[in-house]
């Protein structure tokens, strides 16, 4: 399974997609949309990476999150939705310096690629509620 980072904004995001520990690609921003999600999926199988062996790791920033990764998770991919610190000490830990879009994308790549967090659990699958929840 591939581990793709997303930094997701009120408008856009940047991805990340960690392919082996020497491949990595990066797309700049695209619409926090439908259509950019499905642009996200397109990508991403050009690398010949299919929704099923995509692991998304993102943060949950506000409600910015939701819809981008109930799209992915019906779509196919295993979706993990973690707290913004956690990934902020991970960096620190991995002396990943500097606070770009692109940067924190790589940065939620090589956090989903290494530390595995648990994946999202949604209402379609929980009786919680009707939209995505965190594990």
């Amino acid at each position: 399974m591939f581990a793709l980072g997303l930094d997701i904004g009120k408008n856009s995001f940047f991805a990340h997609l960690q392919l082996d520990d020497d491949l990595e690609v990066s797309l700049p921003d695209l619409p926090n949309t439908p259509t950019g999600f499905g642009r996200l999926l397109q990508w991403a199988q050009q690398h010949d990476v299919t929704p099923t062996g995509l692991h998304v790791v993102m943060e949950a920033t506000g409600v910015y999150w939701e819809q981008c990764a109930n799209f992915l998770f019906s779509a196919g991919c295993t979706v993990s939705v973690v707290n913004p610190t956690s990934i902020k000490y991970f960096a620190r830990a991995t002396l990943k310096r500097g606070k770009t879009d692109r940067m924190d994308a790589a940065v939620i790549a090589l956090y989903g690629a290494m530390m595995r967090p648990s994946s999202l659990v949604t209402a379609q699958y929980s009786t919680a509620g009707t939209q995505a929840t965190r594990s």
